[in-house]
C-alpha cells in the first residue's frame, strides 16, 4: 500500500530526501574550531522555534543564515531570541544536487 501525504504538493516526491539524508546533502561547516554537520537536531531546533515549542538542544547552537532570516521574516524570532540567532548563523552549501532539481533549490529553506 502506498503511503499518502496529507499536505504534499502535486508533483512532490517525499521519498526523494529524508532528514537522515541531510549530512549527504550539505557540506559540513567549521564553527568555533569544530566541524558541524547539519542533521536531525538542526531540524528539531528550527521546528521548535517555528512552532514556539520548548526544545532545548545540547548540539545545535547555530542555524543556517537563510533559516534564521526566514524565522525573523515570519515573526517567529523577536527580542533577545532574535538577537541570539542573528549572531549564531552560518552559510550552508550543498554538496551536490542529486536530491533537488534546479527549480527546487530556491524553494527549500536552509
Amino acid at each position: 500500500m502506498e503511503k499518502t501525504y496529507k499536505n504534499k504538493k502535486e508533483g512532490t516526491n517525499p521519498n526523494i530526501f529524508k532528514q537522515k539524508d541531510l549530512r549527504e546533502m550539505f557540506k559540513p561547516v567549521e564553527l568555533e574550531g569544530e566541524e558541524y554537520i547539519v542533521e536531525t537536531d538542526t531540524v528539531k531546533v528550527f521546528t521548535s522555534l517555528y512552532l514556539k515549542s520548548s526544545y532545548i538542544s545540547d548540539e545545535t547552537f547555530y542555524l543556517p543564515e537563510m533559516t534564521v532570516n526566514y524565522l525573523i521574516e515570519s515573526g517567529k524570532l523577536i527580542g533577545e531570541e532574535k538577537d541570539y540567532w542573528q549572531g549564531h548563523t552560518f552559510k550552508l552549501e550543498y554538496l551536490d544536487s542529486k536530491y533537488l532539481t534546479s527549480s527546487e533549490f530556491s524553494k527549500i529553506v536552509v
